[in-house]
C-alpha cells in the first residue's frame, strides 16, 4: 500500500487455503459466489485490493486454446462464462478475474493470437450477461469489498512454494544466498558507495527466482551446470565486492549429479492390489510408494499438466512389485494410437516390460537387453497388466534376478518406433526394494 498499489492479484487455491479456517478456528464456507468477487486486506490500517483468478479460464487461454480453433475456443470460452453466471446468484455483481500464468503465451498461439483475441473481444462484447473491465475499474465502480481476515501464503504455482523450497538442492541455494547476505548487512556500513552499490547489485541478481526454479527434480533444464555456476559466481562476487573471501562451498556444485529421485512417499507396506487399471479405491494404492514431481517441467508450455504421466505409484508384496502409471489421457488411448508404454530396470542386467498396441488391444512384453546384439529380447517373465484409465502392472521379482535386501532402478517412458515422448522422472531413476518377509515388522508405521 505504501508504494501506491491499489490491487494485487492470485491464484485461487490461495483463496481456497485463506478461507479454510477462520478465525475462530472453524472451516470456512467456499462456493461459486465466494470466489468471483475481489477481497480487501487490511493491514495497520492501510487497505488493498485482492483479485483471485478462476485459474481454468486462465489456462485454457495460456496453455490451451493456441492449438485450437480461435472460433471453438472462443465458444468454450463464453459458454464457460455462462454457466459461471447461470450458478451466481442475483443480488450482487460478480466478476471473473482471468489472467495468464505465462507471459508469451501469443507466440504460440496462429498469428500471435489476433484472430483468437479479435474473437474473443468481440463476443465478449456481443454477450448480454458479460462487460468486460479491469479490476481497476471493477473496484471503483463497486467499492464495497469483502474483507478478508486471513491471508495464506503461496505462489499461484500448486498455492504453495514448492516450485521454489523443500528440494535439498533448492534449500542449499538459499542457505547461501542466506549466508551472503548476512555478511553483506554485516559489512555495509564499512564500505564506500562504490563496493556497496556493486555488491548489492550481484545480492539481487542472485535474489531471482529462476535460479531456485531449476535446481531440484521438479523442473528439468539441460543448462542446470551452467545455471548453478552462474548462481554461485553472482554470490562470489558479492563477497569480493565485500573484500571478503568467498566460502569454500561455493567451489562446490549445488546442483547434484545423484540420479536417484525421491518420492513424495516411499512404500509403507506390503500389499497386493487388484490390476484392473482403474483408480476406484484411493485406499488401493494409499501405502504404495508415489513419485510426482512438484511445480512445472520448465517456462510456459513446458508445464506439469501437459505432461502425459501425471504421478507414478509403485510398492509390493513378498513376490512381486506393483507399479501403477497415472496419465493425462486415459491409457487405453495412449495405446491405441501407435504409441507404447514401458518400465525400464537398470543395473547389471537390464530389463524392460513394454506394453505396445496391438490389433485386438495391447501386447505385453518383458524384455533384456543385450548387449552383444545392441537390442531388446523377449523372455519370460510371469509379469500381468491391466490399462484403461491407469495403467498397472505386477512383475515377479524373480524375473528382475533381484533378491531380498537388493534394490533396483527404475523409470518409466512412452515412445513410438524408436522415438522417446516422454520419460519419467524426466532425468534419474526411481529406486525400490526388494523386501523381505520381515518387511512389514521393520517399516512399520503407527
Amino acid at each position: 500500500k505504501d508504494t501506491g498499489i491499489e490491487w494485487i492479484a492470485t491464484d485461487e487455491a490461495i483463496l481456497h487455503k485463506s478461507l479454510q479456517f477462520g478465525t475462530g478456528g472453524e472451516p470456512g464456507r467456499f462456493s461459486t459466489a465466494t470466489l468471483y468477487k475481489p477481497y480487501r486486506l487490511i493491514r495497520k490500517g492501510k487497505r488493498t485490493a485482492i483479485f483471485f483468478r478462476d485459474h481454468r479460464l486462465s489456462d485454457r487461454i495460456g496453455f490451451d486454446y493456441s492449438s485450437r480453433p480461435p472460433d471453438d475456443a472462443i465458444t468454450e470460452f463464453v459458454g464457460h462464462l455462462g454457466r459461471i453466471r447461470d450458478g451466481l446468484p442475483d443480488d450482487a455483481q460478480y466478476v471473473v478475474p482471468v489472467i495468464l500464468d505465462g507471459e508469451n503465451a501469443w507466440e504460440f498461439f496462429p498469428k500471435n493470437g489476433s484472430e483468437f483475441l479479435t474473437g474473443l473481444y468481440s463476443a465478449l462484447m456481443k454477450a448480454e450477461f458479460i462487460e468486460p473491465t479491469t479490476p481497476g475499474e471493477y473496484i471503483e465502480k463497486y467499492p464495497k469489498i469483502t474483507i478478508l481476515e486471513r491471508l495464506a501464503s503461496g505462489s499461484w504455482i500448486n498455492g504453495n512454494f514448492s516450485t521454489w523450497i523443500g528440494a535439498p538442492e533448492k534449500n542449499r541455494a538459499w542457505e547461501e544466498l542466506i549466508r551472503a547476505h548476512n555478511a553483506y548487512s554485516g559489512t555495509v556500513s564499512l564500505l564506500d558507495d562504490k563496493a556497496v552499490k556493486a555488491a548489492y547489485e550481484q545480492l539481487m541478481v542472485a535474489e531471482g527466482s529462476d535460479w531456485f526454479w531449476w535446481f531440484g527434480d521438479s523442473n528439468f533444464t539441460t543448462d542446470i551446470e551452467e545455471f548453478d555456476m552462474l548462481f554461485r559466481l553472482r554470490l562470489k562476487a558479492v563477497y569480493k565486492n565485500l573484500d571478503l573471501p568467498a566460502p569454500e562451498t561455493l567451489d562446490e556444485p549445488i546442483y547434484s549429479d545423484n540420479p536417484i529421485r525421491e518420492p513424495l512417499r516411499p512404500p509403507l507396506e506390503l500389499f497386493t492390489p487388484c490390476l484392473d487399471g482403474r483408480s476406484t479405491d484411493y485406499y488401493e494404492w494409499a501405502v504404495a510408494g508415489l513419485y510426482e514431481p512438484s511445480g512445472f517441467l520448465g517456462a510456459m508450455h513446458g508445464r506439469s499438466e501437459n505432461r502425459e504421466v501425471q504421478r507414478l505409484y509403485f510398492g509390493f508384496d513378498t513376490k512381486n512389485l506393483y507399479i501403477r502409471i497415472d496419465t493425462k489421457r486415459p491409457s487405453r488411448n495412449i495405446l491405441a494410437k501407435n504409441e507404447s508404454i514401458a518400465v525400464e530396470f537398470h543395473g547389471k542386467r537390464r530389463f524392460r516390460y513394454v506394453l505396445t498396441p496391438g490389433i485386438e488391444g495391447p501386447i505385453a512384453l518383458f524384455q533384456e537387453y543385450h548387449e552383444e546384439l545392441c537390442d531388446w529380447q523377449n523372455i519370460q517373465s510371469g509379469a500381468r497388466f491391466a490399462d484403461d484409465d491407469v495403467v498397472e502392472m505386477a512383475i515377479p521379482f524373480k524375473s528382475l534376478g533381484a533378491k531380498a535386501g537388493a534394490k533396483r532402478e527404475f523409470f518409466a517412458y512412452i515412445f513410438s518406433g524408436n522415438k522417446l515422448i516422454e520419460r519419467f522422472p524426466s532425468c534419474g531413476y526411481l529406486i525400490t526394494d526388494i523386501p523381505g518377509d520381515d518387511f512389514d515388522l521393520i517399516q512399520w508405521t503407527v
